[in-house]
């Protein structure tokens, strides 16, 4: 049996049928694109501007620190162009994860942790068991843990990077009420400095530079559970960029040959 359909009845059926795969064409071209937001030329790296010494900005508008000298090293051995992303922790984690960055270098703390999350390379540092409890000018009496601050001192507050290993742990030990999530290093120092806050715990590797800058900064070690030790910091990549995984693994590796990184340590962490 022949069935007459109007032409205008097969144009609308068209129509709809384009209309209804402009969303999936849409979907995929802005997944390729977010996997390709940069040029093929240039490295784009994650870094915390004023994470002092290993990323600030001089006063001429200029990056500079151990972190900036050695990814330089890196986007020049891989013949690109380095643009830096300036962002906090825990939004320079989750822009690597999108690929809208290449890598991550902010001397992140290698943990078990983040290893199931990225690629982790280590480029400098060594194995940590214990971070800093920092306070301004003396430690308070009856403190010599953590566990002293639930105990005495309840109601203070604790400051704490956000993203931050220290972070972490302090939730396992505080309630969230105590704990100040503060992005900016300088910040973290004018919240100690006008008692805002009781305490910051810290990374123990700017430690040196900030009471060279604060000499009022004393402070405690508090030691940690395996889970939260570090094996040094590295250089995160997300874990499906295998292929630039292994160059800048290989690019390391050269550096720390040659004796690279070991000068940029002696001129920025006074190793």
């Amino acid at each position: 049996m022949n069935v007459n359909i109007p032409k205008s009845t097969i144009l609308f059926a068209l129509l709809g049928a384009i209309a209804l795969s402009l969303p999936a064409i849409w979907f995929f071209k802005c997944r390729k694109a977010a996997a390709n937001n940069h040029p093929n030329d240039s490295l784009v790296v994650g870094m915390i501007i004023g994470y002092v010494p290993y990323a600030a900005l001089t006063p001429s508008g200029q990056y500079e620190g151990f972190d900036v000298e050695i990814a330089h090293l890196i986007a020049k051995k891989l013949n690109k162009t380095l643009i830096i992303k300036d962002m906090d922790l825990s939004a320079l984690l989750i822009a690597l994860n999108q690929n809208r960055l290449d890598m991550v270098m902010t001397n992140c703390s290698i943990t078990a942790e983040r290893e199931k999350l990225f690629t982790m390379i280590h480029y400098t540092g060594e194995k940590l068991t214990s971070f800093p409890l920092v306070f301004w000018e003396k430690i308070p009496k009856n403190i010599s843990s953590i566990d002293d601050l639930i105990t005495y001192y309840p109601n203070d507050l604790i400051c704490v990077e956000p993203g931050s290993t220290q972070e972490k742990y302090l939730i396992t030990k505080l309630n969230n009420n105590s704990i100040i999530k503060v992005e900016s290093i300088a910040d973290i120092m004018m919240n100690l400095q006008y008692k805002k806050v009781l305490a910051a715990f810290m990374d123990p590797d700017i430690m040196p530079t900030l009471k060279k800058q604060q000499p009022k900064l004393v402070s405690i070690e508090v030691n940690l559970p395996k889970e939260y030790q570090s094996n040094g910091a590295g250089i995160c990549i997300n874990k499906q960029n295998s292929e630039l995984a292994n160059k800048i693994g290989t690019i390391i590796a050269e550096l720390k040959n040659d004796g690279s990184i070991k000068q940029a340590e002696k001129v920025w962490l006074n190793k």
